[in-house]
């Protein structure tokens, strides 16, 4: 195919070739204890891999103990302070701009809003 655009350096090129391909390499003990964990507390075997895959990645990616973080969730007494519990841990390592699982309330002005009939 001819084209005007330049063409790029092959470093460049094979980098973001391979970006969303990165290889993690972790422990198969602490994978099939974060799986074991998800499994047990969630109804079907997509989400328990799902939320492990996100979680050997998260700590991965911030030298964090997968263990440790699986044993702080399993002192979670019931399904809604897990749930909170891992909404915290992944909105802790989020910008504050894309927070999950909060909504954003919004106020209308009291001056407009008493010129708008119900």
């Amino acid at each position: 195919m001819a084209t005007n655009l330049p063409t790029p350096p092959a470093a460049t090129q094979q980098f973001f070739n391979g970006y969303y391909n990165q290889p993690v390499t972790m422990q198969s003990d602490a994978y099939d204890t974060v799986y074991a964990f998800f499994k047990s507390n969630t109804t079907s075997d997509a989400a328990a891999q799902t939320l492990t895959k996100n979680i050997m990645v998260l700590t991965n990616n911030n030298n964090l103990d997968p263990i440790k973080i699986i044993n702080d969730f399993s002192k979670a007494g019931n399904q809604s302070e897990l749930k909170t519990l891992l909404i915290t841990f992944f909105n802790s390592l989020r910008s504050s701009t894309s927070k999950i699982g909060f909504s954003n309330n919004t106020y209308s002005n009291q001056w407009v809003q008493r010129n708008i009939l119900p």
